[in-house]
C-alpha cells in the first residue's frame, strides 16, 4: 500500500515537473496565438475563438498574476489544453485503441446483461436493451476520448480521485463547448460495437458475482420492460 502511494505520488510529481517545462516552452514562444488555425486546432482541441472566450470566463477565479517571471494565465490554460487533448505534457501522436469491459458484478447501481438468455424470453429482450444503450453510452465516451486522449485507458490519469474527476468533468464541459461551436471532433474516432458484438462480449461484463438486492432489481425492471414492449 505504502509503495503504491509513493509511486502515485512520484507520478503526479513527475507530471507537475513536465507541465512547468510546457508552460516555460509555451512562455518562450513568440505569440502561440499565431500559430495557424488548424495547428492551433490540432494541438489545443479549441478554436483560437473559442479558446478567447473560455479565457475570459474563468480569468476571474484564477490566482492573479503578481510577479514579472509568473506564468500568464493564457499560457497555464493552453497548458492544461494540450495535456487534455494528448494525454501528456509533450504532443504525441498514434491511433486510439477501444477496449471493452473486463468485466462487472451485478450490483443495485449497476445491472448487467443477462448469460445465455433463452431466444424470444423477457431476459433477452432485455439484455438486447441493455446492448442497445450500452452501445449509445459507450460511442458517446468514444466522442470525448476522441477530442480529448487523456481519458485514453491507455494514458491513465496518475491523481488522488478528486482530481481526476475534475480533469473528467473539464474536458466534458470544454467538449460540450466545442460542440455548441460545431467544431468537429479528430477523425480516428474508436468505433462502438455493434449489438452481435456485445452479445458475444456479455460474458466479459457479467463474470462477477451477483448481489442479491441487486438481482431482484433486475429481475423487477426484466419484467416492466417485458410487460412495456410494443408488440
Amino acid at each position: 500500500m505504502a509503495r503504491a502511494f509513493l509511486l502515485a505520488e512520484a507520478e503526479e510529481e513527475r507530471q507537475a515537473a513536465e507541465l512547468n517545462i510546457l508552460r516555460r516552452r509555451l512562455r518562450d514562444m513568440s505569440n502561440p496565438m499565431e500559430l495557424p488555425e488548424d495547428e492551433f486546432v490540432g494541438q489545443f482541441r479549441l478554436t483560437k475563438h473559442i479558446f478567447a472566450m473560455v479565457l475570459t470566463e474563468i480569468t476571474p477565479i484564477l490566482p492573479p498574476v503578481e510577479r514579472v517571471t509568473a506564468v500568464r494565465n493564457e499560457l497555464k490554460l493552453l497548458a492544461a489544453l494540450s495535456f487534455y487533448a494528448h494525454g501528456s505534457y509533450q504532443k504525441t501522436a498514434g491511433a486510439s485503441h477501444w477496449h471493452w469491459d473486463s468485466g462487472y458484478a451485478l450490483r443495485p447501481w449497476m445491472l448487467t446483461p443477462i448469460l445465455n438468455a433463452a431466444v424470444g424470453s423477457p431476459e433477452e429482450h432485455y439484455t438486447d436493451m441493455h446492448c442497445h444503450v450500452r452501445n449509445t453510452v459507450e460511442r458517446c465516451i468514444g466522442v470525448l476520448k476522441a477530442r480529448w486522449r487523456c481519458l485514453l485507458a491507455h494514458r491513465v490519469l496518475h491523481y488522488e480521485p478528486t482530481k481526476a474527476a475534475k480533469i473528467v468533468n473539464a474536458c466534458c464541459v470544454l467538449h460540450n463547448i466545442a460542440n455548441a461551436h460545431n467544431l468537429p471532433v479528430p477523425d480516428d474516432l474508436p468505433a462502438a460495437g455493434d449489438i452481435r458484438q456485445q452479445h458475444n462480449n456479455i460474458g466479459n461484463v457479467a463474470n462477477g458475482a451477483a448481489d442479491a438486492d441487486a438481482g431482484r432489481m433486475r429481475a423487477n425492471l426484466v419484467q416492466r420492460l417485458w410487460i412495456s414492449r410494443n408488440p
